[in-house]
């Protein structure tokens, strides 16, 4: 993210995000943008409401782990959030 930084390229993150909380530690680590498609496949059964629950439901999460980190905009969203483990 840091080497695309003001050349125009969005980042998108896509794959395994299955919770706000992976939305968030995309945008963490640079992501422009997150696609989740394969998470509303499921939901998909019940038609537009059961997507529409599942998008709610990790807007939840989204908004819960932003409330924690102190981000009050996806734009104060950053690294210093993440915490990375050494081995």
């Amino acid at each position: 993210a840091e080497a695309l930084k003001g050349s125009g390229v969005k980042i998108l993150v896509d794959g395994g995000l299955r919770s706000g909380v992976d939305v968030f530690k995309a945008l963490a680590l640079g992501a422009d943008a997150v696609c989740v498609g394969r998470e509303l496949m499921g939901p998909l059964k019940d038609g537009a409401a059961g997507v529409t629950n599942r998008m709610n439901e990790m807007n939840r999460e989204l908004m819960s782990v932003m409330a924690r980190t102190g981000a009050k905009s996806l734009k104060e969203i950053d690294p210093s959030v993440i915490h990375y483990r050494h081995f």
